[in-house]
């Protein structure tokens, strides 16, 4: 999972930097917008770690209670929707992988 700033253009190309005008009338925005993208990335790789160590757990949990907290979740349910979840004696696809092949 990437987090990338960038600049689109009006003809919805994804340019290599910023243009000069934008990082001078703009700088505070842009630098408050690499500050939430930093902020984010550390929010990712926190979940990754958190999600990591609990698989290492026994746990048994609600189906409903792992939907809303795991599969639901902003950030979250973007890392989980990757992984092979096993419910009770059956094992599942990831999610994404899932609709991938049902298409």
């Amino acid at each position: 999972m990437q987090v990338v700033l960038a600049f689109v253009d009006d003809g919805s190309r994804r340019r290599a930097a910023f243009p000069a005008a934008v990082r001078e009338t703009d700088a505070e925005v842009l630098a408050e917008l690499r500050e939430r993208a930093k902020a984010i990335r550390r929010t990712i790789a926190s979940e990754r770690a958190r999600i990591d160590a609990l698989s290492t757990e026994p746990r048994t949990w609600p189906l409903a209670e792992r939907v809303a907290l795991y599969l639901h979740h902003p950030v979250t349910g973007r890392l989980a929707r990757m992984l092979v979840w096993r419910l009770d004696d059956a094992v599942g696809m990831p999610l994404d992988a899932a609709r991938r092949s049902m298409q």
